[in-house]
């Protein structure tokens, strides 16, 4: 063998290893090692709640199907004002992969759960999902008069229909669940 091709072979092969070590290394400092800090501080941290203040894209997000149709999740750095349980509110920033789910609902004004490390105050980890889980309560609690009427007049034509023998009472109370489940 040629040395002046081994030695081309082995810069290669060099380049080639090195090349996947940093890029493997750039992609789990970004995209790992803040679930793992996360996780270190929901697991040890004190829960307080914070109010988003500003939501940014913090990167490329990861999709799944034919051009993107479906988003897995979206790096998002979200500034947030903590208001723990014993002190006064404060400011920080935090940066978490936020799921679907979560970051269609997380807007400024938008309040959710947070985690507060032990260690450092100013080091917290979002619970996006209880962001979602606020939300849906409150949409729960402040149903759209436009529901309400209509669901009204559901209400009122399905007990019409019983009053003039169109349907028994069970018929009745059957429909009845289902129009307020719907609520």
């Amino acid at each position: 063998m040629d040395p002046n091709s081994f030695f081309s072979i082995a810069i290669t092969v060099v380049c080639t290893v090195g090349f996947f070590l940093v890029f493997g290394a750039v992609m789990f400092w970004v995209y790992g090692l803040t679930p793992i800090i996360h996780w270190v501080i929901r697991a040890n941290g004190v829960p307080a709640r914070a109010v988003v203040l500003e939501v940014k894209d913090a990167g490329w997000g990861w999709y799944a199907g034919r051009l993107g149709q479906s988003l897995v999740f979206q790096p998002i750095n979200v500034k947030l004002e903590v208001h723990p349980n014993n002190g006064a509110p404060y400011i920080v920033m935090d940066r978490f992969n936020a799921k679907r789910e979560a970051y269609y609902t997380i807007q400024p004004g938008v309040e959710m759960q947070v985690a507060i490390a032990r260690f450092d105050a100013t080091w917290v980890a979002s619970l996006p999902e209880t962001a979602v889980a606020i939300q849906q309560q409150r949409r729960a609690e402040h149903i759209h008069p436009a529901v309400a009427e209509n669901t009204e007049a559901q209400l009122g034509r399905l007990k019409h229909m019983l009053d003039t023998g169109l349907i028994t009472q069970q018929d009745f109370d059957q429909k009845k669940a289902q129009i307020l489940a719907r609520m």
